[in-house]
């Protein structure tokens, strides 16, 4: 069943699918000037697979993968400018490998290598 709900505070609405009132399938939320803020999907209530949010004025906030409700796989975030703030990867909601952090003009800023979530 799919389900819209309005914001009536800021103008902002959700649409979402759900199957015995449990979230499943595609998530979108709405700003109040429709666009499209934020995309996900959901089996069994929790986030699996790509999630995206944007800003209102349409750059990218946030990228990143999920499995269970964990990150998994890659992942970023962005400046409002548009450049890469930080980007790494996770597995079953650990950082894992190398973890890179950004200035605001795009230049690296910080590096460090996880695995299990602990800096190596």
């Amino acid at each position: 069943m799919k389900k819209i709900t309005a914001n009536p505070d800021d103008g902002s609405y959700e649409c979402r699918e759900y199957k015995d009132g449990v979230l499943q399938g595609i998530s979108e939320v709405f700003d109040s000037n429709r666009t499209k803020v934020s995309h996900s999907g959901y089996v069994e209530g929790r986030l699996n697979g790509l999630c995206q949010a944007w800003r209102s004025h349409g750059s990218a906030h946030m990228v990143f993968h999920c499995v269970d409700g964990e990150y998994d796989g890659a992942y970023m975030t962005f400046w409002h400018t548009g450049f890469v703030k930080e980007s790494g990867t996770f597995r079953k909601g650990k950082r894992v490998g190398i973890y890179r952090w950004y200035k605001h003009d795009g230049s690296l800023w910080k590096e460090q290598v996880y695995e299990d979530d602990e800096i190596l």
